[in-house]
């Protein structure tokens, strides 16, 4: 095999060694490999001793190799059944040898064959050194085959040992995560929970009851609600004072406030007697309804509806007035002006309609705002402010008050 071939093999076989062998390598020449064995991979021996000092080095000194050419390595016949060939090829060589050694004693006795002698002399040595480097090299191989074994017996411990502690991690890691997304599923249940309870006592503390009171009386007794954007405080003690402020306006109050509810009534009374006037002068005495297209009878005057006129002939071209007995037979004339006063007055009917309903309301409550009810509802009012300022003047901290606040 030429030299250069055998280079090639030197080169995709690289190997990282320690600093300490590197100069050994450096000065040992390259064999090249035999002839015969072509298909043999070459090693450099410095390579190989230097790897086979990974069973007699430190754990700090191992020999340790690139990826690549480790990768290479490992992809190549196992060396043994390469040293197991060159062994065979050995014996083949010696077999031959023994036979050039015959040849070489059967031309060197006899002069005719000198030539011949020197020839088999030549390849006797040839195959010699061929002999002597393919036992170099079966040596090579057999200690590279050691160096790959234990390569085989490191990586699988290492890997065994790795292989279980990264198998924990991983438990452990998913143990982990499931815990997590267990503590992260209840707090948000959690944080769901406070939210809609928060919003509700937010609700209940910001905007109070917001129902209506059915008298002036409890309305008037919930008091003044503060409400302002930053931070305000709501004192009992304010709240009684506005309320006992209030009570005494519309104590001072409650003398005219009787007059206009007497004043109202008297109005509401005469208004019914005038609307029951009205509606007796715009009803038609024959059909006991409001007038419809309303006619004059000539000559009394009085008034029917056109409908009603009708039923007042008694004979061909003569009609007889129900209420004053007048006979005529001149007929009737359209009367506008009461057609008009009926379109007015049903529609303000239809607008003051529910006037007794709101005097009636104004009846039942007027009892509830006598004097003497608002004089007791005072008297409490100021024993519970008193006793308030008393307790708020007492205490040094903010602890008993009742702080309302927003955030915006």
């Amino acid at each position: 095999m030429p030299p250069k071939k055998g280079k090639k093999l030197k080169k995709k076989v690289k190997l990282q060694v320690p600093p300490q062998y590197e100069e050994q390598i450096s000065k040992e020449p390259v064999s090249d490999p035999p002839t015969s064995q072509q298909s043999i991979t070459s090693l450099p021996i410095s390579v190989v001793e230097a790897a086979l000092a990974v069973e007699e080095s430190p754990e700090e000194d191992i020999v340790t190799f690139g990826a690549e050419a480790l990768n290479r390595l490992l992809s190549m016949r196992h060396p043994q059944q390469i040293a197991a060939d060159l062994t065979r090829s050995l014996s083949s060589l010696r077999q031959r040898l023994a036979q050039l050694e015959m040849e070489w004693l059967g031309f060197e006795s006899s002069a005719v064959g000198s030539t011949y002698a020197c020839r088999a002399r030549d390849q006797k040595d040839k195959l010699e050194h061929e002999v002597r480097k393919t036992e170099k090299m079966t040596r090579h191989l057999i200690l590279l085959g050691r160096v790959l074994d234990r390569i085989f017996e490191l990586r699988t411990s290492v890997f065994d040992t790795e292989r279980t502690a990264m198998e924990a991690e991983v438990e452990e890691l998913t143990k982990r995560v499931e815990k997590n997304d267990e503590e992260i599923r209840s707090c948000y249940i959690n944080r769901i929970s406070l939210l809609h309870r928060y919003w509700v006592w937010r609700t209940l503390q910001e905007l109070g009851d917001m129902t209506v009171g059915r008298t002036f009386a409890e309305e008037l007794a919930r008091g003044p609600r503060y409400r302002s954007i930053a931070i305000q405080n709501r004192i009992l003690s304010d709240t009684l004072e506005r309320q006992l402020e209030w009570l005494q306006r519309f104590l001072e109050k409650e003398e005219v406030f009787c007059g206009r509810v007497r004043q109202l009534e008297r109005f509401v009374e005469e208004f019914t007697d005038m609307n029951d006037a009205l509606e007796e002068v715009l009803t038609c005495r024959v059909c006991n309804l409001l007038f419809e297209d309303p006619v004059v009878f000539w000559p009394c005057g009085h008034s029917f509806c056109l409908q009603c006129f009708d039923s007042l002939s008694v004979a061909p071209s003569l009609f007889r007035c129900p209420l004053c007995g007048s006979m005529g037979s001149e007929g009737y004339v359209h009367n506008l002006l009461l057609s008009e006063s009926v379109a007015k007055w049903m529609f303000k009917d239809a607008c003051y309609a529910d006037v007794h309903g709101a005097l009636s309301l104004v009846r039942l409550h007027l009892s509830k705002f006598r004097r003497n009810i608002i004089s007791s509802r005072m008297e409490q009012l100021e024993e519970r402010l008193t006793a308030e300022r008393g307790r708020e003047l007492a205490s040094d901290t903010l602890d008993d008050m009742d702080i309302v606040y927003r955030a915006y």
